[in-house]
């Protein structure tokens, strides 16, 4: 009996190490399969997802870029060359927001193909202009593009729009949009703070800005009228002059959990007092499910960025001022500072804004903008 249990034993042991043997070789394999698997989609996130990267937008795309994203700056450019002081910042600015974790959406309008190139090695993804037209042409198609790379149908994603050149703002973005999530704005202004913007920024561009917003902020406070349900003028006013927006999160307004005053404000509506922003800065970031006021607005310079924010605000959109500490380029600041060519742009914006501006507080609004509201406020009601 033992010589016949011997063979027996030493089967069971040789099968043991083939065992053995056999897992120690599957794991060779499965690990750098894991390991492979991890490089390509990322490590799981907190919610149980993997962060996905996949080239976007065609063949005009840049690098790879991550889907899983709450916030996408977008830019419009143009440079004649790759040597201007301008460029050289843009080129900083797509690093800081790769840096900071964020996507950069560009829309070039510059002849030449080396300064996308160069952009697209930076960092950002890029598309040519594919219209003719100047700044305006030029934002809305670099908006087109950054909505395209929020994932999914994500109508809270927030899209930021900043002058590629203030290579110093994508250090911003962060809190400004912790600011828009914490106050549910749905369009946030950052705002200079004035003892860097006096001391960064070219004496005469510096006055002349400081009284754009000052002139137009005493405009707003003045004559902003919103436009109500109906579609006629300071039809969302209450009677303190508070304008009012859509937020599902508050659908019980201030007025009606104060004592009842005001009971007639639309349950989907709070109220605010205006906001001093800083009208003339530049930057200016909004959800996108107000993309559409943007889109569809024709505008061909600076007043492609400010007049559907303002159209936005009279239709509801919650604004909020973030000041900032933002810090304007040495070699930007050296190349304006005392410039004729210069301080001329800085004379034709202010009098090509402030009157258009001016009108749009209480003017008509594009026929457009009712289609939008309504949709938005459509879908605050069925959240709420």
């Amino acid at each position: 009996k033992a010589s016949r249990r011997i063979p027996f034993m030493a089967m069971t042991s040789i099968s043991a190490a083939t065992r053995k043997m056999q897992s120690l070789g599957l794991g060779i394999v499965v690990l750098p399969l894991f390991f492979l698997f991890v490089m390509i989609l990322g490590f799981p996130t907190s919610r149980g997802e993997f962060m996905m990267n996949t080239a976007t937008a065609g063949s005009n795309s840049g690098p790879e870029v991550k889907q899983a994203i709450d916030l996408v700056i977008f830019a419009a450019t143009m440079y004649p060359n790759i040597s201007t002081p301008r460029f050289k910042e843009s080129i900083a600015s797509i690093k800081n927001a790769r840096d900071a974790g964020f996507n950069v959406a560009v829309c070039d309008n510059s002849p030449s193909e080396e300064v996308r190139q160069i952009m697209r090695k930076a960092g950002a993804v890029v598309r040519k202009q594919s219209k003719k037209g100047k700044k305006g042409v030029g934002l809305r198609e670099a908006l087109e593009l950054a909505a395209r790379m929020v994932k999914g149908k994500n109508n809270h994603a927030i899209l930021a729009f900043q002058e590629l050149e203030k290579g110093d703002m994508p250090l911003h973005w962060d809190f400004i949009r912790k600011r828009m999530e914490y106050l549910r704005a749905d369009i946030a202004v950052p705002k200079r703070d004035d003892s860097y913007f006096g001391k960064t920024y070219p004496i005469g561009q510096y006055h002349s800005e400081s009284f754009g917003a000052a002139y137009l902020n005493a405009m707003a406070r003045e004559k902003l009228r919103m436009v109500g349900m109906s579609g006629s003028s300071n039809d969302g006013l209450d009677s303190d002059q508070n304008y009012r927006f859509p937020n599902a999160a508050a659908h019980k307004s201030k007025s009606e959990s104060s004592g009842g005053r005001n009971r007639t404000a639309n349950k989907y509506y709070s109220s605010s007092k205006w906001q001093d922003i800083d009208w003339l800065f530049g930057p200016f970031a909004f959800r996108k499910e107000w993309a559409d006021f943007w889109l569809r607005y024709d505008g061909s310079l600076w007043d492609a960025q400010i007049l559907p924010m303002v159209y936005a605000i009279r239709s509801g959109a919650k604004i909020i001022s973030v000041e900032v500490e933002f810090k304007a380029s040495v070699m930007m600041h050296d190349e304006e500072e005392g410039n004729p060519k210069f301080l001329l742009k800085r004379r034709q914006q202010l009098e090509a804004l402030l009157p258009t501006i001016e009108e749009s507080l209480s003017g008509p609004v594009p026929d457009y903008t009712h289609e939008i509201r309504a949709r938005i406020v459509d879908a605050a009601k069925i959240l709420a």
